[in-house]
């Protein structure tokens, strides 16, 4: 594990106890290292990305002053795709921007301009998943604090609340198995389990996106396991020269360790995100007026 990883810092306390010598050091390295913002993809997760982790997805929600920060940088930079477990049409509602590209499903759903569009060939994916589920329903422990959350194509298990700590071992045993039994993809996250069919994940939508609209470069910022996917991808595109690519985790006591490892940069907090957005569309800004 690196032991000298950059961190961007926006809060009071890392403030201080920084002095705000790493904070202008990040942001000077990160300048040089970003190309024409017309040729600069923005990727962001949602959950726990542009809102908070809650209780239930139902309560989640992202904050004006970020669908704000997120539309600005759509206007300077080459594009902004919001990449997510759920439904493409729920996160655009999530969100609350209609222009940008979302992708669901971890990239099985692309939705732009309220017109959704689904992967070709899922429908018996899409009959071991509805076997999943049912199998699922009838075997998860019996504790209040554990449900099951249907994304079409995604199936989550979160065992958040979960009063009985030892069951959560068990809900992942029980999800694991039962992907590996109709050939599906099991990942376990922040406190939640999700099957899925193979064939794609988050880096492989995002390097599709990047593909199509011959970008140069990605920013890519997660909060999870599934976003350690996109790291991955990212940097072996980079590696073979294919374009080049930021990471950005945000970290906390529930982070895995894969993301920290494979991110360039760790922020904190929502809050920061938004920081972190803010100061893209500055930096863009700038150097477009001295040119």
């Amino acid at each position: 594990m690196q032991t000298d990883k950059r961190v961007i810092y926006w809060g009071q306390i890392e403030r201080r106890k920084l002095a705000g010598q790493l904070l202008s050091r990040n942001f000077t390295e990160l300048g040089k290292k970003l190309v024409d913002a017309d040729d600069i993809g923005i990727f962001t997760d949602a959950d726990g990305t542009l809102s908070e982790i809650v209780e239930h997805p139902d309560l989640s929600s992202v904050a004006p002053e970020m669908t704000q920060a997120l539309t600005k940088l759509d206007q300077v930079y080459g594009m902004v795709v919001v990449v997510s477990g759920r439904r493409a049409q729920e996160v655009q509602n999530l969100v609350g921007e209609d222009e940008l590209l979302y992708l669901g499903n971890h990239g099985f759903e692309r939705r732009k301009n309220n017109r959704t569009t689904k992967s070709p060939g899922l429908e018996e994916p899409a009959r071991r998943i509805a076997i999943v589920k049912s199998e699922l329903a009838e075997h998860l422990p019996a504790d209040p604090g554990i449900f099951i959350e249907d994304k079409d194509l995604v199936l989550a298990t979160h065992y958040r609340k979960a009063r009985n700590p030892q069951v959560k071992e068990e809900v992942k045993l029980l999800a694991a198995r039962l992907a590996g039994e109709n050939d599906l993809i099991f990942q376990n996250g922040r406190e939640v389990t999700e099957i899925r069919p193979k064939g794609v994940d988050k880096g492989q939508a995002v390097l599709e996106v990047i593909r199509e609209n011959g970008l140069a470069q990605a920013i890519y910022i997660g909060d999870d396991t599934t976003d350690v996917d996109a790291f991955r991808a990212l940097k072996h595109a980079s590696k073979t020269g294919e374009i080049s690519c930021i990471c950005v985790a945000v970290v906390n006591e529930e982070s895995p360790a894969a993301l920290k490892e494979n991110a360039d940069y760790l922020v904190e907090s929502i809050e920061e995100v938004k920081s972190f957005f803010l100061w893209l569309v500055e930096f863009a800004r700038e150097r477009r007026e001295s040119v």
